[in-house]
């Protein structure tokens, strides 16, 4: 995807409007953009169409080879609404990376994901094992610091209202 997105952006939109790369430009679009979704031939579109790709075109294309290479399964299809993160979360577009940081965070849980993402179980273990040693290196003591009790001023009495 990402020679495909370099090929097109090689040329001038005006150069693209006559030729075969229209296709190319617009099958692109198409898988970045508009998930599949046929989008618009006509002149405007075809240069907004190009002015996006310029833009954010080769990240777009690096996330979409991210999320093929992907080695999670989301137990989900679709758009997932998660109140703790107050958003959606697209079960087609969530790369491992994500995955990680959500479930760290707790904004998904594991029950959220038929395979998890390669090496969570491992990173995992290794968080608990960090917290039981920080645990056993914390001293455990039997007494409290003493309390200081506040000391009670007599308060002014308070003025009755005039009618």
């Amino acid at each position: 995807m990402l020679e495909r997105v370099a090929n097109i952006l090689k040329h001038d939109y005006r150069e693209i409007i006559g030729s075969p790369l229209i296709l190319e430009l617009l099958s692109i679009y198409s898988q970045l953009y508009l998930n599949g979704s046929q989008p618009g031939s006509c002149e405007r579109c075809i240069k907004n169409y190009w002015t996006e790709l310029n833009k954010t075109g080769m990240d777009n294309a690096q996330r979409l080879e991210e999320i093929k290479a992907r080695t999670l399964k989301p137990a989900w299809n679709g758009l997932k609404w998660v109140n703790a993160a107050a958003r959606h979360f697209d079960s087609a577009q969530i790369t491992d990376q994500q995955a990680e940081s959500y479930l760290l965070s707790g904004q998904l849980r594991e029950s959220d994901f038929e395979k998890l993402p390669k090496g969570w179980i491992e990173y995992k273990k290794e968080l608990e094992q960090e917290e039981k040693a920080k645990k056993k290196a914390e001293p455990v003591s039997g007494t409290q610091a003493p309390r200081i009790a506040k000391s009670k001023a007599p308060s002014k009495p308070k003025a009755k209202a005039k009618k």
